[in-house]
Protein backbone atom coordinates (compact mmCIF):
# COMPACT_ATOMS: atom_id res chain seq x y z
CA UNK A 1 0.00 0.00 0.00
CA UNK A 2 0.86 3.70 0.11
CA UNK A 3 1.31 5.85 3.19
CA UNK A 4 1.52 9.64 3.28
CA UNK A 5 3.80 10.72 6.12
CA UNK A 6 2.82 14.18 7.28
CA UNK A 7 5.71 14.60 9.74
CA UNK A 8 8.67 12.40 10.63
CA UNK A 9 11.61 12.93 12.95
CA UNK A 10 14.62 10.68 13.60
CA UNK A 11 16.37 11.25 16.92
CA UNK A 12 18.53 8.11 16.95
CA UNK A 13 22.30 8.21 16.91
CA UNK A 14 24.04 7.01 13.74
CA UNK A 15 24.95 3.60 15.17
CA UNK A 16 21.30 2.87 15.97
CA UNK A 17 20.55 2.43 12.24
CA UNK A 18 22.79 -0.58 11.87
CA UNK A 19 20.58 -3.12 13.61
CA UNK A 20 16.88 -3.87 13.53
CA UNK A 21 16.93 -5.56 16.95
CA UNK A 22 15.83 -2.37 18.75
CA UNK A 23 12.71 -2.19 16.60
CA UNK A 24 11.90 -5.86 17.18
CA UNK A 25 12.11 -5.62 20.98
CA UNK A 26 10.30 -2.30 21.37
CA UNK A 27 7.22 -3.11 19.34
CA UNK A 28 6.81 -6.82 20.00
CA UNK A 29 5.28 -5.99 23.41
CA UNK A 30 2.10 -4.89 21.60
CA UNK A 31 1.47 -8.30 20.05
CA UNK A 32 -0.30 -11.13 21.86
CA UNK A 33 2.27 -13.54 23.43
CA UNK A 34 1.29 -16.61 21.39
CA UNK A 35 1.19 -14.78 18.07
CA UNK A 36 4.50 -12.86 18.25
CA UNK A 37 6.61 -15.29 16.25
CA UNK A 38 3.99 -16.46 13.79
CA UNK A 39 2.41 -13.05 13.15
CA UNK A 40 5.73 -11.19 12.79
CA UNK A 41 7.22 -13.91 10.61
CA UNK A 42 4.23 -14.26 8.30
CA UNK A 43 3.31 -10.62 7.70
CA UNK A 44 5.08 -9.21 4.63
CA UNK A 45 5.50 -5.45 4.33
CA UNK A 46 5.48 -3.52 1.08
CA UNK A 47 4.50 0.05 1.93
CA UNK A 48 5.43 3.06 -0.21
CA UNK A 49 6.22 6.09 1.97
CA UNK A 50 5.53 9.57 0.64
CA UNK A 51 7.03 12.23 2.93
CA UNK A 52 4.75 15.27 2.61
CA UNK A 53 7.07 17.50 4.65
CA UNK A 54 10.83 17.06 5.10
CA UNK A 55 12.06 14.29 7.39
CA UNK A 56 13.87 15.86 10.36
CA UNK A 57 17.03 14.35 11.82
CA UNK A 58 18.20 15.52 15.25
CA UNK A 59 20.91 13.82 17.28
CA UNK A 60 24.13 14.69 19.10
CA UNK A 61 26.05 15.12 15.83
CA UNK A 62 23.64 16.67 13.38
CA UNK A 63 20.43 18.52 12.67
CA UNK A 64 18.99 18.50 9.17
CA UNK A 65 15.91 18.19 7.02
CA UNK A 66 15.75 15.67 4.19
CA UNK A 67 13.41 15.16 1.24
CA UNK A 68 12.69 11.94 -0.56
CA UNK A 69 10.48 8.91 -0.82
CA UNK A 70 10.80 5.59 0.91
CA UNK A 71 9.53 2.07 1.22
CA UNK A 72 9.06 -0.37 4.10
CA UNK A 73 9.69 -3.98 3.07
CA UNK A 74 10.46 -7.27 4.73
CA UNK A 75 8.74 -8.96 7.64
CA UNK A 76 6.83 -7.12 10.35
CA UNK A 77 9.33 -8.40 12.94
CA UNK A 78 12.32 -7.16 10.92
CA UNK A 79 11.26 -4.27 8.69
CA UNK A 80 13.67 -2.85 6.12
CA UNK A 81 13.57 0.85 5.30
CA UNK A 82 14.59 1.66 1.71
CA UNK A 83 15.04 5.26 0.67
CA UNK A 84 17.11 7.93 -1.06
CA UNK A 85 17.00 11.13 0.96
CA UNK A 86 18.49 14.48 -0.05
CA UNK A 87 19.39 17.40 2.21
CA UNK A 88 17.05 20.38 1.98
CA UNK A 89 19.43 23.30 1.22
CA UNK A 90 20.07 25.61 4.15
CA UNK A 91 18.65 23.27 6.81
CA UNK A 92 21.61 21.21 7.95
CA UNK A 93 24.45 21.45 10.41
CA UNK A 94 26.97 18.88 11.60
CA UNK A 95 29.09 19.00 14.76
CA UNK A 96 32.71 17.85 14.29
CA UNK A 97 35.36 18.38 16.99
CA UNK A 98 33.02 20.91 18.67
CA UNK A 99 32.83 23.00 15.49
CA UNK A 100 29.56 23.60 13.66
CA UNK A 101 29.72 22.84 9.95
CA UNK A 102 26.90 24.26 7.85
CA UNK A 103 25.92 21.56 5.35
CA UNK A 104 25.70 22.62 1.72
CA UNK A 105 24.53 19.30 0.30
CA UNK A 106 24.15 15.68 1.25
CA UNK A 107 22.38 12.38 0.76
CA UNK A 108 21.43 9.35 2.84
CA UNK A 109 20.67 6.08 1.08
CA UNK A 110 19.02 3.07 2.72
CA UNK A 111 19.22 -0.06 0.54
CA UNK A 112 17.57 -3.43 0.93
CA UNK A 113 20.73 -5.40 0.12
CA UNK A 114 22.88 -3.59 2.68
CA UNK A 115 20.29 -2.89 5.39
CA UNK A 116 22.38 -4.67 8.04
CA UNK A 117 25.26 -2.21 7.45
CA UNK A 118 23.21 0.92 8.02
CA UNK A 119 22.67 3.80 5.62
CA UNK A 120 25.20 5.08 3.12
CA UNK A 121 25.72 8.82 3.55
CA UNK A 122 27.62 11.62 1.82
CA UNK A 123 27.68 15.18 3.20
CA UNK A 124 29.62 18.37 2.56
CA UNK A 125 29.78 21.39 4.82
CA UNK A 126 31.90 24.36 5.82
CA UNK A 127 32.92 26.09 9.00
CA UNK A 128 34.93 29.27 9.52
CA UNK A 129 37.59 29.05 12.21
CA UNK A 130 39.73 32.13 12.71
CA UNK A 131 40.49 33.31 9.15
CA UNK A 132 40.20 29.81 7.61
CA UNK A 133 37.23 28.30 5.84
CA UNK A 134 37.32 24.55 6.54
CA UNK A 135 35.44 22.19 4.21
CA UNK A 136 34.34 18.82 5.57
CA UNK A 137 33.42 15.87 3.33
CA UNK A 138 31.90 13.02 5.32
CA UNK A 139 30.95 9.79 3.55
CA UNK A 140 30.44 6.11 4.26
CA UNK A 141 28.35 4.16 6.75
CA UNK A 142 27.86 4.62 10.51
CA UNK A 143 30.52 2.08 11.45
CA UNK A 144 32.95 2.81 8.59
CA UNK A 145 33.20 6.34 7.24
CA UNK A 146 35.72 8.72 5.68
CA UNK A 147 36.44 12.27 6.78
CA UNK A 148 38.20 14.54 4.29
CA UNK A 149 39.14 18.07 5.26
CA UNK A 150 40.44 20.98 3.22
CA UNK A 151 40.87 24.68 3.90
CA UNK A 152 41.00 28.08 2.26
CA UNK A 153 43.67 29.43 2.55
CA UNK A 154 45.32 26.04 2.16
CA UNK A 155 46.66 24.26 5.27
CA UNK A 156 48.25 20.86 5.82
CA UNK A 157 46.06 18.11 7.33
CA UNK A 158 47.97 18.48 10.62
CA UNK A 159 47.27 22.21 10.70
CA UNK A 160 43.57 21.66 9.95
CA UNK A 161 43.22 19.10 12.77
CA UNK A 162 45.12 21.39 15.12
CA UNK A 163 42.83 24.27 14.16
CA UNK A 164 39.74 22.11 14.76
CA UNK A 165 40.91 20.78 18.13
CA UNK A 166 42.68 23.70 19.81
CA UNK A 167 41.80 26.63 17.55
CA UNK A 168 45.39 27.23 16.38
CA UNK A 169 47.57 25.89 13.59
CA UNK A 170 50.84 24.07 14.37
CA UNK A 171 52.80 27.13 13.25
CA UNK A 172 50.83 29.40 15.57
CA UNK A 173 51.45 27.12 18.57
CA UNK A 174 55.21 27.12 17.86
CA UNK A 175 55.21 30.90 18.10
CA UNK A 176 53.53 30.88 21.51
CA UNK A 177 55.62 31.33 24.62
CA UNK A 178 55.68 28.64 27.31
CA UNK A 179 53.20 30.55 29.50
CA UNK A 180 50.77 30.95 26.59
CA UNK A 181 50.73 27.17 25.93
CA UNK A 182 49.35 26.39 29.38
Amino acid sequence: GDLKVMKAQIEDELGDFSSGSKVNKEYSVYLPPKSKETFQGQMDLNIALNFISPLEVKNSLAEMKLRGQGQLKGKLGAPIFISNLTLVPGTGRFLFKNNDFILSDGTIQFTEQEAHQGPLFDFRGTSTINEYQITLNLSGRPKQYNVNLSSNPALSQNDIFSLLTIGLTDNATKNLGQSDRQ
